[in-house]
């Protein structure tokens, strides 16, 4: 059962990280890439229960 099914709020990981960290994404050219991409509205995290 994931926690979302308990009604508990999502556990967040990273999005994007650097090579050896916990993410989504990792290494340097999506460090790179992403950091040109930063907006007001952006967050680097992501529920991974929204990737099942």
């Amino acid at each position: 059962m994931i926690s979302g099914e308990k009604g508990l709020p999502p556990l967040y990981i990273p999005a994007v990280g650097k090579t050896g960290e916990i993410a989504v994404m990792v290494g340097e050219e999506v460090t790179d890439t992403i950091s040109n991409m930063q907006t007001k509205t952006w967050r680097n995290e992501i529920a991974p229960r929204a990737l099942i």
